[in-house]
């Protein structure tokens, strides 16, 4: 395991220092952050009448950190596994041969620091987000919400990382990830209805968004803490509440057109990010292993 500790350890260091992946790798949240504040929150609170403004900033806040979390993964995994591709790009690999690393090893190493970056940069973003949230609005989640959320928030780092460790698999070029990056989570925010309600897109949006597992985990997200939410606002009444959830977007969207409960919808989300992984596990552990014997 020191050996495996050793390669996270290189793997995430080096990423971090990286001063501009980082900073590109953050874009999408910091468009989606300035977008809200300039005017999409407004639109929001607009639609929530009978709360005060605080208030209703504080619910549309809580439903926007969900598609920060789902964004945040996706840029920082696709970044990271864009270091990989400039591991191969330029040969490094290859000094692994003059190590005792094996490839398994080496890959091992690559998984759990693709692991690693989203969590730990979603975890900083998550507590300043609660902060910023207290400080603007007076109001804090529950405890028993930023718990759940944290756990949420492992399972989307996890299932992020597992599909753009797949994109590796095709995408050669550190540039051509770092693209995907920056396009990609553009493109994901709408389709996962974070920049605006599916209600706003049309049903074709809907349905295109639902074939992505991105869009259940921020759904999933949404209803966590838009619900705790609520329960710190006083909302118990179950038309307002479903009513505020329809608005945020925060019911299950179903399969491809298929109507679903999103426990059905996550399930088989798992099921192809974990059937997409154990192939791109094969694949990879092969190029490696050609890579150290070179």
């Amino acid at each position: 395991m020191s050996i495996v500790g050793n390669l996270v350890g290189r793997s995430v260091k080096l990423f971090v220092r990286d001063k501009t992946t980082v900073f590109f790798a953050c874009m999408s949240v910091l468009i989606l952050i300035g977008l809200y504040f300039l005017f999409i929150a407004k639109i929001y609170v607009e639609n929530l009448s009978g709360l005060d403004n605080s208030a209703a900033y504080f619910l549309v806040y809580s439903q926007v950190m969900a598609g920060v979390v789902v964004l945040n993964a996706f840029s920082f995994s696709v970044s990271f596994y864009g270091k990989v591709a400039e591991d191969f790009k330029r040969g490094r690999l290859s000094a692994f041969s003059l190590t005792q690393a094996k490839p398994r090893q080496i890959l091992v190493a690559y998984v759990l620091s693709g692991f690693l970056v989203p969590v730990i940069f979603n975890l900083i973003m998550w507590i300043l987000a609660l902060v910023l949230m207290g400080i603007l609005t007076g109001y804090v989640l529950p405890i028993a919400t930023i718990l759940l959320s944290l756990a949420v928030i492992v399972v989307v780092s996890l299932i992020s990382s597992a599909l753009m460790f797949l994109i590796t698999v095709f995408v050669k070029e550190p540039a051509a990830m770092g693209a995907i990056s920056g396009g990609g989570g553009a493109i994901l925010g709408f389709l996962c209805g974070v920049y605006t309600p599916y209600s706003q897109l049309g049903r074709g949006v809907e349905i295109l968004g639902s074939a992505l597992p991105f869009s259940h985990l921020t759904i999933w997200l949404k209803i966590i803490v838009s619900s705790g939410a609520m329960t710190t606002l006083g909302i118990t009444d179950s038309v307002t509440r479903d009513a505020i959830l329809t608005n945020f977007s925060a019911n299950s969207i179903g399969f491809l057109g298929i109507n679903m409960p999103l426990s059905a919808t996550i399930f088989i989300s798992v099921v192809i990010v974990a059937m997409c992984f154990l192939a791109s596990w094969v694949i990879l552990k092969r190029r490696i292993a050609r890579r150290v014997r070179s």
